[in-house]
């Protein structure tokens, strides 16, 4: 399952996409394009500890 949210910024252009550890350990900040509603990036750094 992966889960998504906006930052605490509630911003328009970047959201968070995260699994919990159901799959993969990860919690990355994603660029968003809501006109195009597309998403995504390279080189995301996991916020995981």
């Amino acid at each position: 399952m992966i889960t998504t949210s906006n930052t605490a910024a509630n911003s328009t252009n970047e959201f968070l996409i995260f699994d919990d550890a159901n799959q993969w350990d990860y919690k990355v900040k994603s660029p968003l394009n809501l006109d195009a509603k597309t998403f995504g990036g390279t080189g995301l750094a996991s916020l995981c500890l």
